[in-house]
């Protein structure tokens, strides 16, 4: 609740950006990142942005340990901790008990903050902190008003624009620019004070404001109580730059030179693909009239149910047999998962195989894994030559033991990550 305190300033300015866009403040991961095949699909639908720069992954069962958060591509940084992941990936294993919500911030995000209070109006808001994660090029427009009447409707509020320059990553110079507020409504100040928060790994060799020198502090303690300057603490969330303009009435720029930005931890490469989205493209043989034997069954995320072949009719189609899977959107494959029915039964178990990923079901191309699976009823994995694509093709070449023509699979995963939507160049 405080944190929340603490960043009205920035959800104002969003509410403003829903008011005029439509753009809601909490935002499914799909508006922000259309273009994100796990965005696209179910598997965040546990997480949110809160505006354009918070990722939100609340904890909604009866654990401390957050899996399966989706961080799209770019840089994010752990709220709490500073550690910073490079997307896109999914992040498991995240302690998250009763007092820590996983809030990660987007690289390059510029996030207004209010001094903490318990309540808006508790506190004066005669400092203003710009909270920011420099990486690359970046801007804020703060929106302000009253806050307490309609009058912004004819026109009584203000804007405040901020441009962030940084390296992409590595070392350089960081420079902040701040315009002057643009606008008027009754209460607002004719100057005040400013302070940023510039996560950085290592300290400045020299900090300027206006292109004039500010002094370094010693302390915590000596910059709390100074009116101006900066101080670098390398153990406040993996690094973070302290600094303090004094009251400021129109623009200004802030320009840290010789810093560095905090490197980026490659997530893993591979993780379960969310299966929600899978629909079967094509079985050359399904028993659904003696029981219920069809092909969906075979990636339900139900092991009770099962794809197996027909065997019903007067004569069983002959091996080899296959499965088409679209998996609803493009992945870099590198594993495949095979779990044999778990029934009691045992023909169908798959013996040899082919495994085959493309972009279209027209054009298969060469085999990604082949091999033969043992006769248990254990779950067997594959691992795939590297292939990206949307469709999966397992083919089934022999019966495990030789019992017979039969194909049989009760669960088929796969392990990868998304990829980038496939498009057409004539």
């Amino acid at each position: 609740m405080q944190l929340k305190m603490r960043l009205m300033p920035y959800l104002y300015t969003m509410s403003r950006v829903a008011h005029e866009s439509g753009v809601p403040s909490t935002r499914a991961m799909v508006l922000e990142y259309p273009d994100d095949p796990v965005a696209r699909g179910n598997a965040t639908s546990g997480q949110f942005m809160a505006g354009d720069s918070l990722l939100v992954a609340p904890v909604v069962a009866d654990t401390s340990v957050r899996d399966g958060i989706h961080l799209p591509a770019g840089t994010w940084t752990d709220y709490w901790t500073g550690k910073t992941y490079a997307g896109p990936g999914r992040l498991d294993g995240y302690q998250a008990p009763l007092d820590t919500l996983p809030l990660f911030v987007k690289g390059g995000a510029v996030v207004p903050m209010w001094p903490q209070m318990n309540h808006t109006g508790e506190k004066p808001v005669s400092t203003l902190t710009y909270d920011i994660h420099p990486r690359g090029r970046s801007s804020f427009s703060l929106y302000e008003d009253d806050g307490r009447t309609r009058a912004h409707q004819s026109g009584a509020y203000a804007r405040q624009q901020v441009d962030v320059s940084a390296p992409a990553a590595g070392s350089g110079t960081v420079t902040v620019n701040v315009g002057a507020p643009i606008g008027s409504y009754t209460g607002k100040p004719a100057s005040r004070g400013y302070e940023f928060t510039l996560h950085v790994a290592s300290a400045p060799t020299a900090l300027t404001v206006d292109g004039a020198a500010v002094a370094r502090l010693t302390s915590k303690a000596a910059y709390e109580s100074a009116a101006t300057g900066w101080f670098f603490d390398p153990a406040d969330r993996s690094g973070v730059l302290w600094i303090k303009t004094g009251s400021k009435a129109g623009a200004f720029s802030v320009s840290a030179t010789g810093t560095s930005l905090p490197p980026a931890e490659t997530l893993p490469s591979s993780a379960p693909v969310d299966r929600s989205a899978w629909t079967l493209a094509h079985a050359d043989s399904q028993e659904t009239a003696a029981e219920n034997g069809a092909a969906a069954g075979a990636f339900d995320g139900n092991p009770a149910t099962l794809w197996h072949t027909a065997w019903s009719g007067p004569k069983p189609a002959a091996l080899p047999h296959e499965i088409q899977i679209d998996l609803g959107a493009r992945y870099a494959l590198d594993g495949l998962g095979y779990l044999p029915r778990q029934d009691g039964g045992v023909n169908g178990r798959i013996g040899g195989y082919e495994v085959y990923v493309s972009d279209t079901t027209a054009d298969w191309g060469p085999p990604v894994a082949s091999g033969t699976f043992p006769d248990t009823a254990a779950a067997k994995t594959a691992a795939l030559s590297p292939k990206t694509g949307r469709y999966l093709r397992l083919k089934a070449l022999t019966e495990a033991g030789g019992r017979g023509p039969w194909t049989s699979a009760a669960e088929i995963s796969l392990t990868g990550r998304s990829a980038p939507r496939w498009t057409f160049t004539p």
